[in-house]
């Protein structure tokens, strides 16, 4: 108990006090984007199949990025990284307000795709690198819940403050953010030793410890599990993506409510995702895993049947404890299958597999819109969850046993 303390003590530095504010920035900016941006698309006159296509590119962009930014944190210094992804971030996203039409739109989500990887990049790192090994999945929890909460505050806000001042204030304000926090880490910059962690030993003990310690093994186990991240971030894509315009189309929802909705699932996740990820470390990762695929199937199908407001609320509720179940699982399991040298490279891969899930759901959930009518892309998703679920159960007997 006392070594357990000490350790976490050790845990608690003034690096990992920049990362979680630059994350903490960056994800508020974020929460304030994600239910506005279709809006906003929409405004400017762009349909549901091309919005699904700005998606696509603003994710692909995500995707390579994040790749790239997982192989760098291996190598270089992590300030780096976290100064591209706020400094730079707050100006790419800025760039939407230069013409409200579709090659601007274009630029703007490719530019904010590349730079919002690295801090998402940096954060998972810190934590899997730095966390007492017995505590990993309450540390991604941790992580995720900060996540959560600044995307449930700006959730609740984008909504009031996109009625009040139009979209393009939302937007200014998402620039503003991160570009703050960036000029706040510049300043800290030479207070911060980011690379504190001796990797021989880490290295080392992993490989006499875990059976994933080759590169084979450690970046299979990456590819399995990016497999199941596949699934879950097409419904991840969907719901960002085409729920604002389900709510206002279908429901007749406000900006207000969307708003809602948003701040509402970041608000259920930061409350359910520490005593859920401990109940993991407990009785089991990998049946945390398929559990909250099922979950998520189940609020897909929820949505895809909703006909009034206060129904999509409940399967909001019901996607977020599934969300809260299946994310730091999956990435708990990574991290102890992974020797701390080759974290970040393993990270890149599972993000870039995230990547492809998240790009998938908005650009066929767009053309099932406009081909089949607003609750197909939920029906799709609900159909691609269930597909994770069963591929979970296999994988955790043949792949991640040990889990």
């Amino acid at each position: 108990m006392k070594a357990s303390l000490q350790g976490l003590r050790s845990w608690l530095t003034l690096e990992l006090a920049a990362v979680l504010m630059g994350c903490s920035f960056v994800f508020l900016a974020m929460g304030m984007l994600n239910p506005m941006l279709p809006l906003f698309f929409r405004e400017g006159g762009v349909d549901a199949g091309t919005i699904g296509l700005l998606f696509l590119a603003m994710t692909f962009a995500f995707a390579v990025s994040e790749l790239f930014w997982g192989w760098m944190v291996d190598r270089i210094d992590l300030r780096i990284a976290m100064l591209m992804g706020t400094l730079i971030l707050g100006l790419a996203t800025a760039t939407y307000q230069i013409s409200p039409n579709l090659s601007v739109f274009f630029l703007a989500s490719a530019l904010l795709g590349l730079f919002r990887s690295p801090l998402i990049v940096v954060g998972r790192w810190y934590m899997g690198v730095n966390a007492p090994p017995s505590r990993k999945a309450l540390a991604m929890a941790s992580l995720s819940t900060i996540f959560s909460l600044a995307l449930s505050v700006g959730g609740f806000v984008s909504g009031f403050i996109a009625d009040a001042y139009g979209y393009r204030s939302v937007i200014w304000l998402a620039a503003a953010l991160p570009f703050v926090a960036g000029i706040t880490l510049a300043i800290a910059s030479p207070w911060l030793n980011l690379r504190k962690r001796r990797f021989e030993e880490e290295g080392a003990s992993s490989a006499g410890e875990r059976a994933g310690g080759s590169r084979f093994s450690s970046l299979s186990i990456a590819v399995w599990l990016g497999m199941l991240a596949i699934t879950y971030f097409i419904t991840f894509g969907i719901f960002f993506t085409y729920l604002p315009l389900f709510t206002t189309d279908i429901v007749h929802g406000k900006n207000q409510q969307v708003g809602v909705l948003f701040g509402l699932r970041g608000l259920i996740n930061a409350m359910a995702l520490v005593p859920l990820s401990r109940l993991a470390d407990r009785i089991g990762r990998t049946k945390f895993i398929t559990v909250g695929l099922a979950v998520i199937a189940l609020s897909m199908v929820g949505i895809a049947l909703a006909n009034s407001y206060p129904t999509i609320l409940v399967w909001v509720v019901v996607y977020s404890l599934g969300t809260s179940m299946y994310q730091p699982a999956g990435i708990a399991v990574l991290s102890e299958r992974i020797p701390a040298g080759r974290q970040g490279t393993a990270i890149g891969i599972y993000g870039m597999f995230e990547d492809v899930g998240w790009m998938i759901g908005p650009a066929v959930g767009g053309i099932l819109w406009d081909t089949a009518g607003a609750r197909a892309p939920f029906v799709m998703a609900a159909g691609a969850a269930v597909v994770g679920a069963a591929l979970s159960v296999f994988f955790s007997r043949r792949v991640l046993s040990k889990g």
